[in-house]
C-alpha cells in the first residue's frame, strides 16, 4: 500500500466512525442479540459463569474486556438480567464499542484485499465504501453481536492467505493462522472460510511444489506451513480463548469439560427447533422482503422508533 492509499482507507474508515459512532450508548438497553452476549459480556466482568455458551467467547472477552476498561458500573441485582434495562450509557457504549472498532477494521482489511487482489486503487475504494454504507454492516457494527467480528478476523485471513502465496513468506502463514483461529473463536460459522482458503492456498501450493527442484521435499514444507495456518495455529487460539471461562469454572476434568462444551454447542445448533417472528427462506433475502427490526419501541406520542437491520 502506498501513502495515498493508506489515505484513503484510513479516511473511508473515518467517516464510517463519524457516522457510526455518534449516539452509541442509543437505546441504552440490550439490543437483539445483545441480551445474551452483553449479559455473558458483564457476567465475565462480575466473575460469574456466562449464561451464554453457544457460541464461542472471543468477541464477549473482547466485551467484558472493553467494559473493564471503560470502568462501567452497572448493578447485577438491577438490569444485568433483564434485556429491558435501562443500563448506564457508559457500559452500554463499552460493550458495543469493540464491535465499532472491528467494523473500522474491517474497512481497512477490505480495502487492502481488494487493492491486492485486482492492483487498483479505485477497485479497493469501491470495495471499501461499498461495504461501509451496507446497512447490515452498519447496524452490526453498532451492535454488541458476533458477526461484525467474525467478517473482520475472515478478512484478515483472506489477505493473509494472499500475500502468503504471493510472497511465498512463512509470516503470512503464521498470521492466516491466528485470524482463523480468532474467525473460530468467534463463531462456528467461520469455518467456511477454513474451507474456502484451504482450497485456494492447496491450490496456489501444489503446483509448484511438483516444479520445485526437489518436489517432494517441497511438498513437505508446504504440507507443514498449512498443517500450521489450518489446524495447529487456529487450534491454539481457540483453545486460549477458553481460559478465562476455565479458569472460572474451575473443572476437575478440563479435557471432558472443553469436549462438553463443544458437544453441547454442536447439538444446540443442529437440533434447534424453534422459529422466529423474522425468519425469511434465502432467497427472499436479496429482494428484501422481510429486514429484521433488531430494536422496535413506540415513543408514547404515537411514534415509532427502531434499529432495522436491511
Amino acid at each position: 500500500l502506498t501513502r495515498a492509499d493508506l489515505r484513503l482507507a484510513l479516511g473511508i474508515a473515518a467517516v464510517f466512525l463519524l457516522a457510526a459512532a455518534p449516539r452509541l450508548a442509543t437505546p441504552a438497553e440490550a439490543v437483539f442479540d445483545e441480551c445474551y452476549h452483553a449479559r455473558t459480556a458483564m457476567q465475565i466482568v462480575l466473575g460469574q459463569a456466562g449464561m451464554e455458551w453457544t457460541h464461542p467467547p472471543l468477541a464477549k472477552l473482547a466485551m467484558a474486556a472493553s467494559l473493564r476498561l471503560a470502568g462501567a458500573v452497572f448493578d447485577p441485582r438491577e438490569g444485568v438480567f433483564s434485556p429491558a434495562g435501562p443500563f448506564d450509557p457508559r457500559a452500554v457504549a463499552a460493550w458495543r464499542a469493540p464491535g465499532l472498532l472491528c467494523g473500522a477494521l474491517a474497512l481497512l482489511l477490505q480495502y487492502a484485499l481488494a487493492r491486492a487482489v485486482s492492483g487498483r486503487r479505485a477497485a479497493a475504494a469501491a470495495a471499501a465504501a461499498l461495504l461501509a454504507v451496507d446497512g447490515v454492516f452498519f447496524v452490526q457494527s453498532r451492535t454488541a453481536m458476533l458477526n461484525v467480528y467474525t467478517l473482520c478476523f475472515v478478512l484478515a485471513a483472506a489477505l493473509c492467505a494472499w500475500k502468503g502465496c504471493r510472497t511465498d513468506r512463512t509470516g503470512w502463514r503464521v498470521a492466516l493462522g491466528v485470524a482463523l483461529g480468532a474467525a473460530a473463536a468467534t463463531r462456528w460459522s467461520a469455518l467456511a472460510a477454513f474451507g474456502l482458503l484451504g482450497l485456494f492456498v492447496a491450490a496456489h501450493d501444489l503446483p509448484r511444489a511438483l516444479r520445485a527442484a526437489r518436489p517432494w521435499r517441497d511438498a513437505l514444507r508446504r504440507g507443514a506451513l498449512l498443517a500450521l495456518s489450518f489446524v495447529l495455529l487456529p487450534a491454539a487460539v481457540y483453545l486460549l480463548a477458553y481460559v478465562p471461562e476455565w479458569r472460572q469454572a474451575a473443572p476437575d476434568d478440563p479435557v471432558r469439560w472443553f469436549a462438553e462444551r463443544q458437544t453441547d454447542m454442536w447439538r444446540y445448533h443442529t437440533r434447534l427447533a424453534e422459529g422466529h417472528p423474522y425468519a425469511s427462506p434465502w432467497w427472499a433475502w436479496p429482494l428484501l422482503l422481510r429486514p429484521v427490526w433488531y430494536f422496535y419501541s413506540p415513543t408514547g406520542d404515537g411514534a415509532l422508533r427502531g434499529i432495522l437491520c436491511v
